[in-house]
């Protein structure tokens, strides 16, 4: 009869268990889980197809941040359980440096320094920043970045695998210079530029640009007058000031373009254009603008563009020719330009 009771009991017990719905059990020993981040691109511009995505975990309670590195759509991560807030940005380029990674309100975005002539493929030891902006630095400019944070990244003991979504934005600007009514432009050989006043970098942790105030270098595109008007034309698809500019007769012009991470409206700083121009016999000529005006009226808009109505070349004194052409040397002219806002 006890025989019979036990194995009622043991085809109960049986039932029972197999009736219910068991969660794993966790024995302590297990701290990480496995989930899925997904960078969403819909609220960026630009085209963004980065190569790679760079993502920092900062916990809650502090710590150093966990990082991992994942491909443009996102993937699986494996993360200790915590609250963390997810910081993201494509770092796929070599203009990107970071630094201060170990706390949010320290982690920085920036380039590394430049030679002012770096585009014209030349360098020189001499100082050929423009007046007023000797104390500023010279720095490589970036390329586009975009950012993704996600404050609530919270990392749970589930059954179901956890997915999370981060939005990417960008945290980038534009800008296009058109230097039109360039004289003696057939003496022209190379030309470049550089902007001062704007931003030295970006704190992404607090979302705010850095105080220093450097200047970027640009290369400049020469067009005849012909090949400016097909080249503004091609613009004004893209830029919409570009478009309402009002259109003058075609000149011989010089185009530049530049990404920055900004400039900070809330700092009182000038923005001086310089022009580096190397004419066929060697000699070389740096004309400054004042863009303040132009940038300012424009300074929360992706994309930036700055309007130059002349840029006045001399003859070149041996009359021109590759003779005596020497780009070693640092003997410049220079010429601060008066200009109106456009």
């Amino acid at each position: 009869m006890k025989n019979i009771i036990k194995t009622l009991a043991c085809i109960c017990a049986a039932f029972v268990l197999a009736s219910c719905n068991h969660k794993p059990l966790w024995y302590g020993n297990d701290l990480f889980a496995y989930l899925d981040v997904l960078f969403d691109w819909t609220r960026a511009t630009g085209d963004p197809q980065p190569a790679s995505v760079d993502l920092y975990l900062f916990p809650e309670k502090g710590g150093a941040p966990q990082y991992d590195q994942k491909p443009l759509q996102g993937g699986t991560l494996r993360v200790p359980y915590g609250n963390y807030y997810a910081l993201a940005f494509n770092n796929d380029t070599g203009s990107i440096l970071v630094s201060g990674t170990d706390s949010l309100n320290t982690f920085k975005i920036y380039t590394r320094g430049e030679n002012i002539l770096a585009p014209m493929g030349m360098s020189t030891k001499a100082d050929l920043r423009a007046k007023g902006t000797e104390d500023q630095r010279i720095v490589l400019a970036p390329d586009r970045l975009w950012v993704g944070r996600k404050p609530d990244f919270n990392v749970e003991f589930k059954d179901e695998k956890t997915v999370h979504t981060i939005y990417m934005e960008d945290r980038w600007q534009e800008i296009f210079i058109e230097i039109r009514g360039v004289k003696n432009f057939k003496y022209l050989a190379s030309v470049s530029g550089a902007l001062s006043g704007l931003a030295g970098g970006y704190l992404p942790g607090l979302d705010k640009l850095t105080d220093e105030q450097v200047i970027m270098p640009f290369e400049g595109l020469k067009l005849d007058a012909e090949a400016a008007a097909a080249y503004h034309n091609a613009l004004e698809s893209k830029v919409k000031r570009a478009a309402a500019l009002t259109k003058d007769q075609s000149s011989d012009s010089v185009f530049g373009q530049l990404v920055c991470f900004g400039h900070c409206p809330e700092t009182v700083n000038k923005h001086i254009l310089t022009v580096y121009t190397v004419l066929n016999n060697g000699e070389k000529y740096m004309f400054s603008y004042d863009v303040t005006d132009q940038y300012h009226d424009q300074w929360n808009q992706r994309q930036v563009y700055l309007v130059i109505d002349e840029l006045p070349l001399p003859v070149p004194i041996s009359g021109g020719g590759g003779e005596g052409m020497s780009l070693s040397m640092d003997d410049w002219d220079n010429v601060d330009i008066l200009i109106n806002m456009k």
